[in-house]
């Protein structure tokens, strides 16, 4: 059977609402501390064979850890921690780029698109700043890398594919979703009375502060998927399914709490609904070729580690990796040897959450801990 590559403008989907090329890796994660500077100016604080790495770059790296990434190395600081990320990160770039597995732009984008339609959540917190979507992009970069790699192929047999896109297509099509505007209230009486207000001046920020409601209870608009509502939400989704565009419901709408007999009441107006949608293989190709990928090779990961692991212990004898910062250079070597001596640590990928937002506390400012 003929095979393709990856790079007719296709290409891999990744999975998760926030995702961690760290996560897959599962080697350098450690206890949050706070971000410390120290770059004294310089312009290049690293080298990596015949890649630099600029101070602009370190900060990046530095601003964009967070909580996932803190897990297993109590005694690093962030400084060290970002660098030995830009090393491993600059690393597999090099490898993609000697395999002739980089994405190209267009590919990447195909995937986020896909993942954004599919996944509410991640389209919400996207748009919210939650999420920022050039990270995401270069996350998704890494990932189809580490897959190529470890696979040693960008290639795919496309009959296989076509195979599998009808076998599954169904659960690729694209559900039906409502995009609605939530405000949650104290109780029913406080909900009338909000509703009332809302329904004169239509202005959601003034309520959601009168009542303290944080993303996603603010009024903010949030997509919902119709099927995950009506499993999760039932009594929500029978409001949204009788509303038109632009209408409210007439009442507060309770919400079952995880652990709890006591529901929470929001106020819902519809914007409106975005009927399921089916999609083409080549929409779905992207999903399709991880899938294959990891099915053809499901030791990728491990080969990915071994090819990685030579790399890097390839570069350190020749001294071609270079800590120019020397506050951290000593810290930041001794823990890539002893990370290239260890056995590699595989945690499973995350799945990505479709779940409809559900508040967790009666009266938190905080973000409800199964929202977007």
């Amino acid at each position: 059977m003929a095979s393709v590559s990856f790079r007719q403008g296709l290409g891999l989907a990744c999975c998760g609402r926030r995702l961690s090329l760290r996560q897959v890796a599962g080697t350098l994660c450690i206890l949050l501390l706070p971000l410390l500077a120290g770059c004294q100016g310089d312009s290049i604080i690293a080298q990596v064979g015949n890649q630099s790495i600029n101070v602009g770059r370190y900060y990046d790296t530095l601003e964009n850890l967070t909580q996932a990434d803190f897990s297993n190395a109590p005694d690093l600081q962030a400084g060290p921690l970002a660098l030995l990320y830009l090393i491993r990160e600059t690393a597999i770039q090099q490898l993609a780029q000697q395999k002739g597995f980089v994405p190209a732009d267009d590919f990447i984008d195909r995937i986020l698109e896909y993942q954004r339609e599919k996944d509410p959540n991640l389209d919400d917190n996207i748009r919210r700043g939650l999420i920022p979507e050039n990270q995401l992009k270069k996350q998704l970069t890494l990932f189809y890398e580490i897959l190529a790699i470890g696979a040693d192929t960008d290639h795919v047999d496309e009959a296989k594919l076509k195979q599998m896109y009808d076998r599954e297509k169904s659960q690729l099509d694209l559900p039906e979703r409502f995009v609605a505007r939530m405000l949650l209230v104290k109780n029913e009486q406080d909900g009338i009375e909000t509703l009332n207000r809302l329904k004169a001046t239509g202005n959601f920020a003034a309520e959601a502060q009168r009542e303290h409601d944080a993303a996603p209870f603010d009024g903010e608009e949030v997509t919902l998927s119709a099927q995950q509502v009506q499993q999760q939400q039932p009594q929500l989704y029978n409001a949204l399914e009788k509303l038109s565009p632009g209408q409210f419901a007439d009442a507060p709408i309770p919400l079952k709490q995880p652990g709890s007999p006591t529901p929470l009441y929001v106020l819902v107006q519809l914007t409106h609904k975005m009927p399921a949608k089916p999609m083409s293989y080549e929409q779905v190709r992207p999903l399709l070729v991880e899938q294959y990928l990891q099915q053809a090779f499901p030791q990728y990961q491990l080969h990915f580690y071994q090819v990685l692991t030579d790399y890097l212990k390839g570069l350190l004898a020749q001294n071609k990796i270079i800590i120019y910062n020397q506050r951290y250079a000593g810290i930041v070597l001794v823990r890539l040897n002893q990370i290239l001596s260890q056995p590699p640590s595989m945690p499973n990928a995350p799945v990505p959450s479709q779940s409809v937002p559900t508040p967790q506390a009666p009266r938190s400012s905080a973000p409800p801990q199964n929202g977007p």
